[in-house]
């Protein structure tokens, strides 16, 4: 489920909330239950102590629409994966959307190919 927040006379969302399942210790893709991820594995932490989202699990999320802006995410976020989070994406990928055309870049990736995470 997402929810959006968008102040008074505002045109676009302020923030958006992404509610995400999970079962035991895991996290389960809600458009494929077979996809799991350990809940470690699904959140960051910013300087100031803030949780967020991984990337990898925002895009994933995205990549079943097919609109520019999630395209834009996309390429604006692709070289900041690390070789966990691709290799995470692309399994998942390839399960979801096997012919999505994320999987040719991912698989190109050079950050991907040669960081060690």
């Amino acid at each position: 489920m997402c929810y959006g927040v968008v102040p008074p006379a505002a045109t676009e969302w302020a923030f958006e909330l992404l509610l995400n399942e999970s079962k035991g210790n895991s996290w389960v893709f809600k458009r494929d239950p077979d996809i799991r991820w350990s809940l470690p594995l699904t959140t960051s932490r910013t300087t100031s102590d803030i949780p967020y989202l991984n990337p990898e699990i925002v895009l994933l999320h995205k990549a079943g629409r097919n609109i520019p802006k999630d395209q834009s995410d996309f390429e604006q976020t692709v070289d900041r994966l690390s070789s966990t989070a691709v290799k995470r994406m692309v399994d998942a990928l390839e399960i979801i959307h096997p012919a999505h055309p994320w999987l040719e870049r991912l698989a190109h990736d050079p950050v991907a190919l040669y960081e060690t995470a």
